[in-house]
């Protein structure tokens, strides 16, 4: 009787849909829009030249949005604020809220995750939430920053990367 249970519960697992994981790792966005100047160098292989709003300088409400060629699932985001004299002269995001795929049924209209990271100088993770279906655009919105007000020049981020992974159903 334990055989036949053991099978049955092995049976059932193997015979599900099967899918296939394709294309795991860093996902590059195909383009970028948003406030300030830049966003397009967040993410440009070896620029460390990074965005740049220097109208909204202490990080307040400031947007940004990502376009992917392909949906894919976003595990998370790898964000390094500015680096040598510019971290400085840069207030650094604190408050975020992360804008994932639309969905009407929902309470907020899509999938919302909101993020408080810190005043460092290493790279930081964004976690996104297990139940978040694949997406093609993602948008951050900066809703307050870390900052001395009297020697600040911009809010700035130096560089994010998506990891994620796109699958396919067989």
């Amino acid at each position: 009787m334990k055989k036949l249970f053991l099978f049955l519960i092995l049976f059932t697992f193997c015979s599900g849909n099967s899918e296939e994981i394709i294309n795991e790792g860093y996902v590059v966005p195909k383009g970028c829009e948003g406030d300030g100047i830049g966003c397009e160098m967040l993410y440009k292989e070896n620029a460390n030249i990074g965005w740049q709003h220097k109208e909204f300088k202490y990080c307040e409400e400031s947007s940004l949005t990502f376009y992917f060629e392909n949906k894919f699932n976003l595990e998370f985001i790898s964000l390094l604020n500015f680096q040598d004299n510019k971290f400085n002269r840069s207030a650094k995001p604190k408050e975020l809220i992360i804008y994932g795929p639309l969905d009407e049924d929902m309470v907020y209209g899509g999938y919302v995750h909101t993020v408080t990271l810190e005043d460092i100088k290493e790279s930081q993770y964004i976690y996104i939430p297990e139940d978040w279906p694949e997406l093609d655009e993602l948008t951050i919105l900066i809703q307050s920053g870390y900052f001395t007000p009297t020697n600040v020049d911009f809010c700035g981020i130096q560089n994010l990367q998506f990891w994620g992974y796109q699958v396919i159903n067989e």
